[in-house]
């Protein structure tokens, strides 16, 4: 970026080249989901290799209408932190996945099953967007995340080179950056401590 002699910006291709040389990319990314009924051996952190799509779910504020002099006016009203959350995943031979996420649905509303509180069945989820170099340049903290729908998985038999995959929604209540330092839960490295929260 560049200055001329009245204080104006001045921009440049070269400007423009140096800046999105190194820009971050949609592609990279990682997620983290702490899955609560993991079962035949399927690991939390195998999630973060099965996401083939994701989202970095919206923020939004809703706003107050106030009528003063038959005009309208508006204000800030209260963050709408609630969502819905999609992944589309990819699942394995056994489909560990695909059993995984149906034992969290049973838990979550089961006429089998009596559940003690939310606490039984919601979790976090953290989701970054990493440079070139894999590292965490950005991520927000998902809370009270529970699973809302698992899609349906499609048979085909001209499918031949194609891998068994399946879309996921996950409900939340609450969505907050990660603070500088926080950038892993710990279910990555395990040299790294996990953020203290009520789950």
């Amino acid at each position: 970026m560049r200055y001329n002699a009245n204080g104006q910006l001045v921009t440049t291709v070269n400007d423009l080249k140096h800046v999105l040389q190194s820009s971050v990319k949609p592609n990279n990314y990682r997620i983290e989901l702490l899955m609560r009924y993991n079962i035949n051996g399927f690991d939390s952190r195998t999630f973060n290799i099965l996401v083939k799509s994701s989202t970095l779910p919206e923020r939004r504020i809703n706003l107050a209408e106030v009528w003063c002099r038959g005009r309208k006016i508006q204000l800030r009203s209260e963050q709408e932190n609630s969502g819905e959350w999609e992944c589309t995943v990819i699942d394995d031979n056994n489909m560990s996945l695909r059993k995984s996420m149906t034992n969290w649905f049973e838990r979550i509303d089961s006429i089998r099953r009596n559940m003690a509180g939310n606490l039984d069945y919601m979790v976090y989820a953290n989701i970054y967007q990493l440079d070139v170099q894999s590292n965490p340049v950005f991520g927000v903290r998902l809370n009270n995340v529970f699973l809302s729908s698992i899609g349906s998985v499609n048979f085909d038999d001209s499918s031949v080179d194609q891998l068994t995959e399946f879309p996921v929604t996950f409900s939340y209540s609450e969505i907050e950056p990660l603070a500088y330092g926080d950038n892993n839960s710990g279910l990555i490295h395990p040299v790294l401590s996990v953020k203290s929260e009520g789950y």
